[in-house]
C-alpha cells in the first residue's frame, strides 16, 4: 500500500501510515490483526474491520470540517450582511438628514424645520443682551448709581426715562425667554409623510408642552382634493402651502414665516401635486 510503512510484524501487524497524520495526529499508528503468512493482510477479518472503522473516521472527521467549515461561512457572511446593512442606512439616514426629505416611487417623507433656526437663535441673543442692558439702566438709575461701568445712568432720570427703559428691559426678558423656550422645544417640527401605496397621509408637528404636546393628523388621500398655494405680496411675502382636504379645509403644509421664492413654492407644490395625483390651486 503506497503511503503505509510496516512497523511490526506477528499476529498483530501495526502500520504507520503518514499520509492520515494530518488527519488523525499521532493516531497514524494503526493495528491491523488476523494477518498471517498464508492469509493476506488486506483479506484478514481484522483488517476488514479496522479498514471500515478507518473509513468511517475520516469520514465523520470529514463531515466535522464541512460542518465547522460551513458554520464559519456562514458566520462570516452573516456578519458581513449586518455590516453592510448598517452601513446602508447610516448612509440613508445620513443622506436623509441631509437632503430634508426621502422619496421613493410610493413614499414621500419630507422633514420640517421647526424653531431651530439660525435667525431665532440670532434673535434671541439679541433680544436678552439688549433687553438686560435696558434693565440694567433702568435699575441703575433708581438705584442713583452705575451697577455697570459700561452702562452710565448719571443723566438719566429714573421717572420717566428709568420706569420705561426697566419695562423695556422686562418685556424684552419675556419675549427672548419666549423664544428660547421654543427652540428648547423645537416647537413646528415634525414630518409629512405620504403613503401612496397604503393610500394614508400622515402630518405630525411638536407643539407647545400639554395636551398638544404631539399634534398627528391621519387621513386617506383619496380625501385630499387639491394643492393650494396662498400668494401674498407686499412689504412682507406670504407663500404658504396648503392642502386641501375633504370635510376637514386647508391644512398647511410650509410655516408662514419660510421664505421661498415664487419659483420654489411652485416646484414644490408642482412636484406634491404630481406625487399625489390632484390638481394646483393658487389663491
Amino acid at each position: 500500500m503506497p503511503g503505509v510503512l510496516p512497523v511490526a510484524s506477528g499476529g498483530i501487524h501495526v502500520w504507520h501510515m503518514p499520509a492520515l497524520t494530518e488527519i488523525f495526529g499521532d493516531d497514524s499508528v494503526l493495528q491491523f490483526g488476523g494477518g498471517t503468512g498464508r492469509t493476506p493482510l488486506g483479506n484478514a477479518p481484522g483488517a476488514v474491520a479496522n479498514r471500515v472503522a478507518l473509513e468511517a473516521r475520516v469520514q465523520a472527521r470529514n463531515e466535522g470540517r464541512d460542518l465547522a467549515r460551513a458554520d464559519f461561512h456562514e458566520e462570516v457572511e452573516s456578519d458581513f450582511h449586518e455590516e453592510v446593512e448598517s452601513d446602508f442606512h447610516e448612509e440613508v439616514e445620513s443622506d436623509f438628514m441631509k437632503n430634508m426629505n426621502w422619496r421613493s416611487e410610493h413614499i414621500w417623507i419630507e422633514l420640517i424645520t421647526g424653531s431651530r433656526k439660525t435667525s431665532n437663535f440670532c434673535w434671541a441673543c439679541i433680544l436678552f443682551l439688549g433687553s438686560l442692558g435696558f434693565l440694567v439702566v433702568g435699575t441703575s438709575s433708581y438705584l442713583g448709581r452705575n451697577l455697570i461701568s459700561v452702562f452710565p445712568s448719571q443723566q438719566i432720570i429714573f421717572f420717566p426715562q428709568g420706569i420705561v427703559m426697566s419695562f423695556y428691559g422686562i418685556a424684552g426678558l419675556f419675549i427672548s425667554s419666549y423664544l428660547w423656550c421654543t427652540i428648547s422645544w423645537n416647537v413646528g417640527s415634525g414630518y409629512d409623510r405620504f403613503d401612496r401605496k397604503e393610500g394614508i397621509v400622515c402630518i405630525f408637528r411638536w407643539g407647545f408642552p400639554g395636551i398638544n404636546r404631539r399634534i398627528f393628523l391621519r387621513f386617506f388621500m383619496r380625501d385630499i382634493q387639491s394643492i393650494r398655494i396662498e400668494v401674498k405680496e407686499g412689504l412682507y411675502p406670504r407663500r404658504v402651502l396648503y392642502m386641501e382636504i375633504r370635510g376637514q379645509g386647508a391644512i398647511p403644509l410650509t410655516r408662514t414665516d419660510e421664505n421661498f421664492t415664487p419659483r420654489e413654492i411652485e416646484q414644490k407644490a408642482a412636484e406634491l401635486a404630481y406625487f399625489l395625483r390632484v390638481p394646483i390651486e393658487v389663491f
